[in-house]
């Protein structure tokens, strides 16, 4: 720091100042994801339910939120068939060295049945603030809403 104050050219701020960003963009990212929700989302609208995986600091800054769209995947409503949740025990390991024993880890999933196929598509739900049992209810309500309003377009 005391070396590009005391610089008197230019360039070599620059060279000085780059190696200091350099150096200091380890805690700059380590802030950054301390501060921003790294979470994955569903969000429910009037188009259909949109499941985004966010993992990484890259696809959460709104800068980069284009180049990393291919993650998100949204499913109309007319598309949707069920909703159901899924939920499994899986065992892991407590340690990294594999000393430490085993758990038991409870894993809960969003399974999503589209209308005239028999895959579903699957979505994790155990890293969201709602519980798995309000976001199965959420995502249902939403389904029956759109169906009876579809049910009443129809009629007209």
């Amino acid at each position: 720091m005391y070396a590009i104050i005391r610089s008197h050219s230019s360039k070599t701020t620059w060279i000085f100042g780059t190696v200091m960003l350099l150096l200091w963009m380890p805690s700059i990212i380590g802030f950054l994801v301390s501060a921003m929700p790294l979470k994955p989302a569903i969000i429910l609208s009037s188009n259909g339910i949109m499941l985004s995986a966010s993992s990484g600091i890259y696809s959460s800054l709104a800068i980069l939120q284009k180049p990393f769209s291919a993650h998100d995947l949204l499913i109309p409503w007319e598309q949707i068939a069920a909703f159901d949740l899924f939920t499994h025990y899986e065992e892991k390991d407590n340690g990294s060295d594999g000393a430490g024993g085993t758990y038991i880890a409870r894993q809960e999933t969003l399974l999503i049945t589209r209308k005239n196929q028999k895959e579903r598509e699957s979505f994790s739900v155990k890293e969201m603030e709602l519980s798995p049992d309000a976001i199965l209810t959420h995502c249902r309500q939403f389904l029956e809403r759109y169906q009876g309003m579809a049910a009443g377009y129809q009629q007209l």
